[in-house]
């Protein structure tokens, strides 16, 4: 809309946006445990680069990386295609082809949010 990108998310009943000059991309997740067959989403170079393999870890990296598809406007499919390439505190730079995006992560009690930088 006249060059503002936005974007939004929701989880029950909480919603999250992000507004920016350039395409921008969040992501909110309920942070509990589910069945750790999901854990496979993620490569285990993904799991040393995050340091730990926790619900919280794999929380941060899903919602980071749904941002990155948000801001690139890419398919959810090529999800397991993205790369995460470090992690510094709470941001993490993600790799696709030849395009690398900075992520954010929030935690609070009950959600984890993540947002491109």
């Amino acid at each position: 809309i006249n060059g503002i990108h936005w974007s939004i998310t929701h989880k029950g009943n909480l919603l999250a946006a992000i507004f920016g000059s350039s395409p921008v991309g969040v992501d909110i997740e309920h942070r509990v445990e589910r069945d750790e067959k999901i854990f496979s989403f993620i490569i285990g170079e993904e799991w040393e680069r995050m340091g730990e393999r926790t619900w919280d870890s794999f929380y941060m990296l899903w919602t980071a990386k749904e941002a990155f598809i948000k801001k690139k406007q890419l398919a959810l499919e090529i999800l397991p295609a993205i790369t995460l390439i470090s992690k510094d505190g709470d941001t993490l730079l993600l790799q696709y082809h030849h395009s690398y995006v900075p992520i954010r992560s929030l935690r609070t009690s009950e959600y984890i949010y993540s947002y491109t930088l």
